[in-house]
């Protein structure tokens, strides 16, 4: 990730990570920290579109440091789904 103050480099152990991650780099709200956090919790199977309408996926998603209430309301925007009610 290229910025004007610096170079970061980030690294995964699988291409379906890489893919997690700029997926969720998509999301409005959602930085590279906040992102990696989320990976950290949650692989990328589990964030596919079948599994995020799981409520065990979200409850697991509000255990992530810095997921916003509104964060799962960005993630539906911009994925056209709903969280589970």
């Amino acid at each position: 990730m290229v910025r004007e103050e610096s170079l970061t480099l980030y690294g995964f152990f699988t291409r379906a990570e890489k893919r997690a991650f700029d997926l969720l780099m998509l999301v409005q709200h959602v930085g590279p920290k906040l992102a990696l956090a989320i990976l950290s919790v949650l692989s990328p199977d589990e964030l596919s579109e079948r599994a995020i309408r799981s409520r065990k996926t979200w409850k697991r998603l509000d255990a992530v440091p810095g997921v916003a209430p509104r964060w799962p309301s960005a993630w539906c925007a911009n994925y056209g789904t709903r969280p589970p009610s």
